[in-house]
């Protein structure tokens, strides 16, 4: 049976999953694996002969995996059995907005700033009606379709400013119709745009959020406020920044949120196209990365904001080529974490002079030789595409020293002792 090579693209499904035709997902489940075994050659478990077999998906539980602040708070809980797609860990969240289902920790740091941040709206002391009705209607929304990873559902498109975005402009919004996943088809309050990108500011929220409650509390919100009736001040409900995005500078949070308030979609994809246009980005990289409906204008944005921290770094094209991939909201996420930690390690010092993409990884060589590799998933353990991605990333050039993988998960002794077998560096950099 013929293998696959390791750059083809059916291989690259470790972070969020193998993309199947729509014949393919009607099959019954025995049926699928039986054809994928014919098809694509042995299913991962299936090592090769002078290896030990690979390993299973742990098991976890949240209490062992989360910090306690994101285990739970005042008006959430995260249930204890956490389950794992691939190297993601899945949760389940409940709050009075119903259960959320979610893939990636990342993806349950943003969904817990939603709950909790609309939550306390709603149940403000002294509140009015309107905020009581608020919670009552946000509480009806099914929060399935708040599972937005295999089926992108849509967003707000109502960001524009005024008339100049009604009808085939807004069609047009990012040129040849080419709007992202997260923007509606409807153009309903289309004129509440500029208010809504403010309320989420204010709040700390993403306006492009997949949550069809955020998107529902912003409108509802900015409903209330154009016609006089909202006296609360909504910037004292923000929460604290934590998680993730605290590797990066005040500064240059404040900086990306003042963009994605300030300017709309159409805005920004000018601002975006304006900046790495500047960094000498080849016009075809940039557009197939513009283009790409599964970034959000907030991750193309933020991603832009972290390559131009790299101005003087060859190969930042990389970075881009490989967002280009991204097939859905938690491939999203990966490539905007790990351009953000690519932009950290070269402020605090790490001195990126190239970077170069394998698959969906980007690695950056240093001024001392070293390659760095980022991994943003949750839990590492030896599986079959784990192994080909491993051997893929050795250094193509010996003046690399050494190959450092930061790892911002958890990883199994097997799998660190695997990495380090094959002469890598493994860098924990998990925090509880």
């Amino acid at each position: 049976m013929r293998r696959m090579p390791a750059d083809d693209p059916r291989t690259q499904r470790y972070v969020s999953g193998m993309q199947y035709p729509p014949i393919v997902r009607r099959l019954p489940i025995p049926l699928l694996l039986a054809s994928l075994a014919i098809a694509f050659g042995p299913m991962p478990g299936a090592a090769r002969a002078d290896e030990p077999a690979f390993e299973q998906a742990p098991k976890a539980v949240a209490a062992d995996v989360l910090p306690a602040a994101l285990l739970s708070g005042k008006h959430h809980t995260v249930r204890a059995a956490v389950g794992q797609r691939r190297l993601l860990q899945t949760f389940k969240v409940e709050s009075e907005f119903g259960v959320y289902d979610v893939t990636s920790r990342r993806l349950l740091e943003i969904r817990v700033r939603e709950i909790e941040t609309l939550s306390r709206v709603a149940n403000v002391k002294g509140g009015s009606e309107f905020f009581r009705s608020l919670g009552k209607s946000l509480a009806s929304i099914p929060t399935g379709a708040v599972e937005f990873v295999l089926s992108p559902a849509d967003s707000v498109r109502k960001l524009g400013k005024g008339l100049e975005k009604t009808g085939d402009r807004v069609r047009d919004l990012f040129g040849g119709g080419t709007t992202s996943a997260y923007e509606s088809s409807s153009l309903d309050n289309a004129f509440s745009g500029d208010e809504q990108r403010e309320i989420a500011a204010q709040l700390g929220l993403d306006v492009y959020s997949t949550n069809p409650q955020v998107r529902k509390f912003l409108n509802e919100i900015a409903s209330a406020r154009a016609a006089g009736s909202l006296g609360v001040d909504l910037a004292s409900f923000a929460l604290p920044v934590v998680g993730f995005m605290l590797v990066t500078t005040a500064k240059w949070r404040a900086d990306v949120a003042r963009l994605l308030r300030d300017k709309s979609p159409l805005e920004l994809h000018r601002h975006n196209t304006g900046v790495l246009t500047q960094l000498g980005i080849p016009r075809a990289t940039l557009e197939a990365f513009l283009r790409n409906r599964m970034l959000s204008p907030r991750h193309k944005t933020t991603i832009t904001a972290a390559l131009a921290e790299l101005p003087k770094v060859r190969g930042i094209t990389a970075v881009l080529e490989a967002a280009t991939t991204a097939r859905d909201e938690i491939g999203a996420l990966y490539h905007e974490q790990q351009a953000i930690l690519l932009a950290h390690v070269h402020r605090e010092g790490g001195g990126l002079v190239s970077l170069r993409r394998v698959r969906h990884v980007v690695i950056g060589r240093q001024t001392v030789g070293r390659e760095v590799v980022f991994l943003p998933v949750d839990q590492i353990y030896w599986m079959e595409d784990f192994r080909d991605l491993a051997d893929g990333l050795k250094p193509t050039s010996k003046e690399a020293s050494a190959t450092r993988i930061h790892i911002r998960g958890h990883i199994t002794k097997r799998a660190q002792a695997e990495l380090e077998s094959r002469a890598f560096e493994v860098v924990t950099d998990y925090r509880r």
